[in-house]
């Protein structure tokens, strides 16, 4: 599957006081049927760490999400579990990762439950996190191909300088009206 553009619209919050007011719109309008946080934005492409795993050492990406995230984007989770609701702040100590991830890091085995150490650019300290469930690849990425393999962690929508991604019922163009006029 992967992120099928025409059903979520990706909504970038220029100024961050307006923020509550724009989750409070896109939470009341009708055509949208959800709301996830993404940084960086998920038009952007992910960001990139190193990620160490017994000793090995590789560039992986990342990218900050809500726990709504997955559905939204419409990526299956195939291991383990998703983020909880509860689960939306950034040092829980846990990951998720996408298959492609998974095969690269720990190659003959299952990566739930297994450990890695991500060192990035601030303002993201490096820290080990736990891997809870593996989600499927999303296509579409045409861009290096390592960036299949990413690293997902818990974010939240109130969290500034994330973008939000809104699934929308029926036409994408019409929703995407309707939350600019709001």
């Amino acid at each position: 599957s992967g992120m099928p553009a025409a059903k979520t619209v990706t909504v970038g919050i220029t100024k961050e006081p307006m923020r509550p007011a724009v989750l409070e719109a896109l939470r009341a309008e009708p055509l949208v049927a959800a709301v996830a946080a993404s940084w960086p934005a998920a038009i952007t492409g992910p960001a990139a760490a190193i990620a160490e795993t017994g000793g090995a050492k590789t560039t992986i990406a990342y990218r900050f999400v809500s726990p709504e995230y997955f559905g939204v984007v419409d990526m299956p989770v195939v291991r383990g579990r998703a983020f909880r609701t509860e689960e939306r702040a950034n040092n829980l100590g846990i990951a998720i990762v996408s298959q492609t991830a998974a095969q690269a890091l720990w190659p003959n085995a299952d990566a739930v439950g297994r450990t890695v150490r991500l060192d990035a650019d601030p303002p993201f300290a490096s820290t080990s996190v736990t891997v809870v469930g593996v989600v499927g690849d999303v296509a579409g990425f045409r861009l290096a191909p390592f960036q299949k393999a990413v690293v997902y962690l818990p974010g939240s929508s109130a969290e500034p300088r994330t973008a939000l991604v809104a699934r929308v019922h029926g036409d994408a163009e019409r929703a995407r009206q309707a939350i600019v006029t709001r």
